[in-house]
């Protein structure tokens, strides 16, 4: 093929199957950590609208209800998802779907992979997304990263209608910043702080845009740091790097005083294994002690 042309799609086979779509493995991933909790779908997406129930929780306050990914506006593939960490970590592998120009086939699926994984802590959600060109030839794409704060309370999103409603604040856009913020009806403003590295090429309200140019085998790694405030609390300034250090800690502390169990049956002390984390995920540990 001359060089700089590319294959259209009768040319990769007679019979091709494109994959033009994707869609998160059925049900939702769950993370907790301290006063936070969050509710995913197993690609690390969160779906915005009020009647969804995911997003990330903290103090009783969705301040993160929309977090999606695509690469040249489509979900990316999800193949295989799973939480560790004692419930505190989200690891998911995603592809690129077909990706096409006209009726030409730019970038067949499964060329570029990505790991998406997200380290819940306490006030704080820290994304990074390692990306890997397996192309035969160089790749260039568009990544998107959309984000929205509702800053609903729990109570709105078990079911309950609120007579009145804080306000919106406009949102502050730097070049490799954005802070989406509200005024409640109690005073108090409630601030959602993303940080991102490398910038963006661009950033608008609740979008940031990277123009991604990879030769093959060529990485690139993209980190996003969520932290969450208020006016008389600031956000936490804990880093990806201690945010995983006191998740490790947590569980050698959970390790040396809970009971353990060993059969010998490896499935069975799996399950045992995923039981106790669970049972962990319900407990806060506050000032007083385990709650609850």
């Amino acid at each position: 093929m001359p060089e700089g042309q590319t294959a259209s799609l009768p040319a990769v086979a007679p019979y091709y199957i494109t994959a033009v779509g994707a869609d998160a493995l059925p049900g939702s991933s769950v993370l907790k950590q301290g006063d936070a909790f969050g509710i995913l779908d197993g690609s690390g997406n969160i779906v915005d609208g009020l009647s969804s129930l995911q997003g990330i929780v903290f103090q009783d306050t969705r301040y993160l209800s929309t977090l999606t990914l695509t690469v040249d506006g489509a979900p990316p593939m999800l193949l295989s998802s799973s939480v560790t960490g004692e419930s505190a970590l989200l690891e998911a592998d995603l592809s690129n779907c077909d990706l096409y120009k006209g009726t030409t086939l730019r970038l067949p699926r499964g060329s570029v992979h990505i790991r998406n994984t997200l380290l819940l802590g306490n006030g704080a959600l820290f994304q990074t997304l390692d990306i890997t060109n397996y192309a035969a030839e160089h790749s260039n794409f568009t990544l998107e990263l959309t984000f929205a704060a509702d800053f609903v309370d729990l109570f709105e999103l078990r079911g309950v209608k609120r007579a009145k409603h804080g306000e919106h604040l406009p949102p502050l856009i730097d070049k490799d910043k954005l802070v989406l913020a509200y005024r409640g009806l109690d005073g108090l403003e409630r601030r959602t702080e993303i940080a991102f590295d490398p910038a963006p090429a661009w950033i608008e309200r609740g979008r940031a845009h990277w123009q991604i140019e990879l030769p093959p085998n060529g990485k690139l790694t993209i980190h996003a740091a969520i932290r969450f405030g208020r006016s008389d609390r600031p956000a936490p300034t804990a880093t990806l790097s201690t945010t995983h250090k006191a998740v490790v800690q947590r569980h050698v502390d959970r390790e040396r005083t809970a009971a353990r169990i060993d059969t010998g049956n490896h499935p069975f002390d799996d399950w045992i294994s995923r039981a106790r984390a669970d049972l962990a995920m319900l407990i806060t540990e506050t000032p007083q002690g385990p709650y609850p």
